[in-house]
C-alpha cells in the first residue's frame, strides 16, 4: 500500500502517535493482537511503534530529497546565467534548511538515528 502525505501531515501523525498511550493494560480487548494483513497478527502497540518508525524514516528521506532538488534547481539556473534568481532561491533554500533542521532534530539524533519516543 502506498499513502501520500505531505511533511506537515507526517509530522502531525508522528506527534500524535508519540503522545498517545494505548491503554493496553486497562482494556483486555486492546491486548488482543490485530490482523497484520499478511497472515499474521501483531499487537497494537507494536503496530503503532512500527508505523511511527516508517513515518520518521519517510520524513528524513523527504528532507534530504528536498535539499537535493533545491541544489539541483539552483545549479541549473546558475549554469544558465540566472544569478539574481539563484540568489533569491538560495535565500529560500536556507529558510527551508532551517525549518528542515528543526524537524530533523526533533526526531533524529546528531548521528541521524531515530530518537526514542519522548526525547
Amino acid at each position: 500500500m502506498r499513502i501520500t502525505l505531505n511533511l506537515a501531515q507526517a509530522t502531525a501523525l508522528i506527534d500524535a502517535a508519540e503522545m498517545s498511550s494505548l491503554p493496553i493494560n486497562n482494556d483486555p480487548k486492546l491486548e488482543l493482537p490485530i490482523d497484520a494483513g499478511i497472515g499474521g497478527k501483531i499487537s497494537p502497540r507494536i503496530a503503532l511503534a512500527g508505523a511511527t518508525i516508517v513515518l520518521k524514516t519517510a520524513v528524513q528521506e523527504e528532507l534530504q530529497s528536498t535539499q537535493i532538488r533545491f541544489d539541483s534547481i539552483i545549479k541549473e539556473l546558475q549554469d544558465h546565467g540566472y544569478t539574481e534568481v539563484t540568489e533569491e532561491l538560495t535565500t529560500v533554500k536556507l529558510k527551508i534548511e532551517a525549518q528542515g533542521s528543526k524537524t530533523h532534530d526533533k526526531y533524529f539524533d546528531e548521528n541521524g538515528q531515530i530518537k526514542p519516543k519522548g526525547l
